[in-house]
């Protein structure tokens, strides 16, 4: 017989390929060097976490930079150049990342098929049942711990022409565990993203994500 778990064995994790991304930063102030990717950590083409300069490709008023101009703190998503870029420049960066969320409390993943029943005189059952436009989301609240979740729903918004970013999401609704089932929602951009700050409570943040497709799978 099937067994049932509680979710604290669950894991989510978000994975993406941000491509000429404006950094966290830009445009760069007279002297300033350091700059941060919107989401992070950075990680090579395996998956882990990197401070490899040649695994990104950062971008100065649209000019590509040398790998040796700047050095790479993956774990934190950090770009600090040798010389400071000058006063406007725009610095964009590609990159890949992926990272387990922490402090997770809650998940919930939704698919709506927006069914619509037919109904005709003579009877209180569905003539025909129709399928609609399909919906796919997924929301979340954790303790709010960086700044990541809202990398992916800010990006490059502040100045009011960017795009939102599309990741991957991989749920595990028991654990990433050999055997047991798994979650993928591809092409995903932030819907709603919100911080709770209450004067005597835990921090929180939520997210609210669609999605264009979900397969399931088995770990």
């Amino acid at each position: 017989m099937s067994t049932s778990y509680k979710g604290w064995r669950g894991s989510l994790v978000l994975q993406g390929t941000p491509t000429k991304e404006e950094a966290v930063g830009s445009p760069a102030e007279a002297g300033q060097t350091i700059f941060y990717t919107n989401s992070f950590p950075v990680v090579d083409s395996s998956g882990n976490v990197t401070d490899d300069e040649t695994e990104v490709s950062v971008y100065v008023d649209d000019v590509l930079q040398q790998s040796t101009a700047f050095t790479l703190t993956g774990s934190l998503g950090k770009i600090e150049f040798s010389t400071a870029p000058g006063a406007g420049k725009v610095i964009e960066i590609t990159y890949k990342y992926k990272r387990t969320v922490g402090y997770v409390q809650n998940a919930t993943l939704t698919v709506d098929g927006k069914v619509d029943e037919l109904y005709e005189y003579g009877s209180r059952l569905p003539a025909a049942i129709g399928e609609g436009n399909v919906t796919i989301g997924l929301t979340f609240e954790r303790a709010f711990v960086d700044r990541d979740l809202a990398g992916k729903a800010i990006a490059e918004l502040e100045a009011g022409t960017g795009t939102l970013p599309e990741f991957t999401i991989y749920l595990y609704p028991r654990g990433n565990v050999a055997g047991e089932p798994y979650y993928t929602l591809n092409n995903c951009k932030c819907n709603t993203w919100r911080l709770n700050a209450p004067q005597n409570a835990w921090v929180s943040e939520n997210g609210d994500f669609v999605c264009k497709s979900i397969t399931a799978d088995t770990v």
